[in-house]
């Protein structure tokens, strides 16, 4: 131990730095700087340590008085390394060597070297295009609990050589039919549809109906149309048939082009009792052009689109129907592949459900 006359201790403190506890890191130094402090401490007596030390390098047996002149001169030391320096409290701080190559953008969270060549580039392309226009997420799981409650909305496919749906059908089903009506690009029955209630003797204005806000038009119901379209009986009789459907009521809806629309609601055994009574299903077929059906939830307005191509079948039980409001979006003129129309055939009615 290094004492002074009065007992008191003068060995090195230890520092946050690891390079301070390594052998001989003081003696990087200049080998001058023992003997200049030797100097300026008139001619003191001077430890030099040999690397089996703390690391401190030379330090001086210094009277008590003398204390506040050798923390002077450390403190214009030189710094051990270009990392790290010491303040005028002694404390080990950063340097800008580390503020400078260590600060990450906040957009950059997930880090791919650049490096050089063809590779290099590619990891500077996936590095900016990780996140696309969303930030990224801060935690990848949330809840480790397990959670048993039910889905607001559970989407199935038919399997396409179903005769009829097999699976039992639950009050939050969404489900997708995609083959009932043949393929998508036969355009036969959207034509027949058309044809035939064009031709059914009544007059057009008496006909169809604005709807929702002028937004597309609706066959008039009380006309008797029906009796003279008979494609329009089939499709009814083919979606009651596959989901075994007690049909309760149905809708012609015709969407000239792309510019018209349905705006989001519920369906009226959503908010009327009397119709929750004799409806708990609603299914729809698309033929013309393909649009999205969307799904919008009543509460978070969370927006979910299942793409309608020529012939598509989708349905949704009770419980979407309050859950969630739907409808047909506007398309853009930008993403608008087609300037055609669509006919939409909708069907209210009964099926057996079971709870989710």
């Amino acid at each position: 131990m290094s004492e002074d006359v009065n007992g008191k201790d003068y060995r090195p403190q230890r520092r946050h730095s690891i390079e301070r506890y390594r052998p001989g890191a003081r003696n990087r130094q200049d080998e001058d700087y023992g003997e200049d402090l030797s100097e300026q401490l008139g001619g003191m007596s001077i430890r030099e340590d040999k690397g089996r030390g703390r690391g401190r390098g030379k330090l001086p047996l210094a009277p008590r008085d003398l204390r506040n002149k050798l923390n002077e001169i450390r403190k214009n030391a030189p710094p051990l390394d270009q990392h790290h320096y010491i303040n005028s409290n002694n404390i080990n701080i950063h340097s800008n060597y580390h503020r400078n190559n260590n600060h990450h953008r906040n957009d950059n969270r997930y880090h791919y070297p650049k490096g050089r060549g063809k590779q290099g580039q590619q990891n500077e392309d996936r590095r900016e295009d990780a996140s696309g226009s969303l930030p990224l997420v801060t935690r990848n799981t949330e809840c480790f609990e397990p959670s048993y409650e039910p889905p607001d909305m559970r989407i199935l496919f038919a399997q396409p050589d179903w005769k009829k749906y097999e699976r039992k059908c639950s009050t939050r089903d969404v489900i997708m039919v995609t083959n009932l009506f043949g393929s998508p690009d036969d355009k036969s029955i959207y034509d027949s549809l058309l044809c035939e209630i064009e031709e059914s003797g009544i007059d057009p204005d008496q006909l169809w109906q604005s709807w929702h806000g002028d937004s597309h038009l609706i066959a008039d119901d009380k006309k008797p149309w029906k009796k003279k379209c008979p494609t329009f009986s089939m499709v009814i009789d083919k979606i009651a048939d596959y989901f075994k459907m007690d049909v309760k009521a149905t809708r012609f809806n015709w969407y000239r082009d792309s510019s018209e629309w349905k705006p989001y609601h519920h369906d009226a055994a959503a908010v009327k009792y009397n119709r929750a009574k004799t409806q708990n299903f609603t299914a729809g077929v698309s033929f013309g052009t393909e649009r999205d059906a969307a799904f919008q939830h009543a509460k978070t307005k969370t927006v979910v689109t299942l793409p309608q191509v020529n012939g598509c079948v989708y349905t949704f039980g009770r419980d979407v129907n309050i859950l969630w409001r739907h409808g047909i979006p506007q398309v853009s003129l930008e993403d608008e592949k087609e300037d055609g129309g669509r006919i939409s055939i909708i069907l209210w009615g009964w099926i057996d459900q079971h709870e989710l």
